[in-house]
């Protein structure tokens, strides 16, 4: 076993917009989750810290339009993006 490896999972993807967001070896740290539109506004925004190394947390924007979202994790100075298609 090397180094930790980082993954960042969004699921189901495509979604109904409930969907589930996966975090694998980021363990420490306050968390900024947001969801964007493919304008670039922010349309669902929730702060954690996280306290393991792997944790799920559950968006719901199912009352959202159709389309493309941009999934967005800032971790201290480490940032993960993920698109998740609305259908």
């Amino acid at each position: 076993s090397g180094g930790k490896e980082e993954s960042f999972v969004v699921f189901p993807n495509p979604s109904d917009g409930k969907f589930d967001v996966k975090l694998n070896g980021i363990n420490k740290g306050t968390s900024e989750l947001s969801v964007m539109d493919i304008a670039g506004r922010v349309i669902y925004k929730k702060n954690y810290t996280p306290n393991n190394s792997e944790f799920i947390q559950h968006v719901d924007i199912s009352n959202v339009l159709y389309g493309i979202y941009t999934v967005v994790l800032k971790v201290e100075n480490k940032i993960y993006n993920q698109r998740v298609i609305i259908h």
